[in-house]
């Protein structure tokens, strides 16, 4: 039988280690933040959104790689399958996360391409909320994870 885990320390020090991953985060936060306080789609705002969207999807990428190379581990030894299952789980959702930005990327560019990004910013905005409660979410099940494997 095979169990997840995670290796405490790589992936601490991921973590702790990628400031633009979470400068990243903090930018989509901060930007999405500014659409509730100002929902009109300012030329600003326009000129934004893709390569906003762009930079979560290649910041997401990088940092799901390594966690997933370095900080995430199957191994044959029996720990607890309650753990096991959440770490599993935890990884799973890296996989949910990047398809779900790199469905939004591909349609805020086609959107862009085809001049139809003012009539559709609210929808992008509505899924890049989502984007963002799921990555905070997911970041605090993997710090509950480091926190555990104590």
């Amino acid at each position: 039988m095979v169990t997840w885990t995670i290796n405490r320390a790589f992936l601490l020090e991921l973590k702790d280690s990628n400031p633009d991953y979470w400068t990243t985060h903090n930018r989509l936060g901060e930007w999405l933040s500014e659409r509730a306080a100002d929902p009109t789609s300012s030329e600003q705002c326009l000129a934004e959104v893709v390569p906003l969207i762009r930079q979560v999807r290649d910041e997401l990428k990088r940092q799901f790689m390594l966690e997933e190379t370095y900080g995430y581990l199957q191994t044959p030894v029996i720990h607890s399958l309650t753990f096991s299952t959440q770490v599993e789980a935890a990884y799973n959702q890296h996989k949910t996360l990047y398809l779900l930005v790199s469905e939004i990327n591909e349609a805020a560019e086609r959107a862009e391409y085809q001049g139809k990004l003012p009539e559709l910013l609210s929808h992008f905005v509505s899924e890049l909320i989502r984007l963002h409660e799921q990555w905070s979410e997911h970041e605090k099940v993997e710090r509950l994870l480091i926190f555990e494997s104590r």
